[in-house]
């Protein structure tokens, strides 16, 4: 595509991502920002949802938050170096206001004014007066800094506002006027994306005390696990690397006191296990109902995909046997979709 005075092209955009992505792959930085986005998505996996706040916006800032980090990592890796930092600044910001909304638990209905656009995002000052008042979060304050490591991001502020050179198209560099591939522009979103989502992680942690609680979910509920914020092994492994394990280890000895945390350790403990054929059933039951969506034909092409390297086991074999008699028997081999046009007939 040709656009006659039009500096910043498509094209120039390809060649930076190219170079983008050989950079992260010879240092080994691709796999430290999918880990980053991984343990991003395990923090807003702490978010309980309700029968009382489902549906209700109160997961809104989160998941924006979410979305415009991954939007700042593909304006970074394709030269836009000013945009990138821009959006981390308003991911920052979301991933604040996903705590503040929700401190007191009645987010869903204290986020309704904002969600409508009816009230404007508060001040980080007001944000932080409140948080603080979380006991959990002023003991951690009381250890690590972390109001002053939000203060630090402050520079972000300047990429909005264009603060001179610095912070301009050019982040202070001699350079072409058009998007370039920039070793400086890349390594600076990295170390402040990384900072951010630490920050944002931390702050989820201790306003959710059941993320902490160690327990192997899937023997309580197999595959079907309730959304009340707690976080499998891997989730937390991931979560410890990010951090920091002293951090983490902080976070876990002041959330053990939370009476939250004591009342679900409780209530998780007096569940029975499930017996390897009840998870099972689970499973099935679970895919039985995507088969009814998608038709037998396409949701078995999806499975080889995602079970390709236990497809030939006695148990994936066993529940496929299963599905496809049921399917036949159901009527459910084609999609919903094409099972209404052939009703229609």
């Amino acid at each position: 595509m040709t656009i006659p005075m039009l500096i910043y092209t498509p094209e120039k955009s390809n060649e930076v991502f190219k170079l983008s992505e050989d950079f992260l792959a010879k240092n080994e930085l691709d796999n430290e920002i999918t880990n980053l986005l991984w343990a991003y998505q395990s923090a807003i996996g702490t978010i309980p949802h309700t029968n009382e706040n489902w549906w209700s916006g109160h997961f809104f800032p989160a998941t924006e938050s979410q979305e415009e980090l991954q939007v700042s990592c593909n304006l970074c890796l394709f030269g836009f170096y000013k945009q990138s930092m821009v959006s981390l600044r308003s991911g920052l910001e979301l991933g604040l206001l996903s705590v503040y909304w929700n401190l007191n638990d009645n987010g869903h209905i204290e986020v309704q004014n904002w969600l409508r656009a009816k009230q404007d995002t508060p001040r980080f000052s007001d944000v932080w007066k409140k948080l603080v008042q979380n006991e959990s979060i002023k003991s951690f304050q009381d250890h690590y800094d972390l109001k002053n490591n939000l203060l630090n991001l402050g520079f972000l502020h300047n990429f909005v506002h264009t603060k001179g050179h610095k912070y301009s198209n050019h982040i202070g560099l001699l350079k072409g006027n058009f998007q370039t591939f920039e070793e400086k522009g890349l390594l600076q979103w990295i170390s402040t994306y990384k900072e951010i989502v630490k920050i944002i992680t931390v702050l989820h942690l201790l306003k959710y005390p059941i993320s902490t609680v160690e327990c192997i979910y899937e023997d309580k509920f197999g595959i079907d696990i309730p959304m009340f914020g707690g976080l499998n092994a891997s989730q937390q492994d991931q979560i410890n690397t990010i951090i920091g394990e002293n951090e983490y280890k902080l976070i876990k000895s002041i959330n053990i006191n939370r009476d939250e945390q004591k009342e679900f350790l409780h209530w998780i403990n007096s569940l029975p296990d499930l017996s390897e054929e009840e998870k099972q059933e689970k499973i099935i039951e679970s895919d039985k109902f995507n088969i009814e969506q998608m038709g037998f034909k396409d949701w078995i092409k999806q499975e080889k995909k995602i079970y390709d390297k236990y497809w030939n086991s006695k148990e994936v074999k066993n529940r496929i046997q299963i599905l496809k008699k049921w399917a036949n028997e159901e009527g459910m081999m084609e999609s919903k979709l094409i099972r209404l046009k052939i009703k229609k007939r």
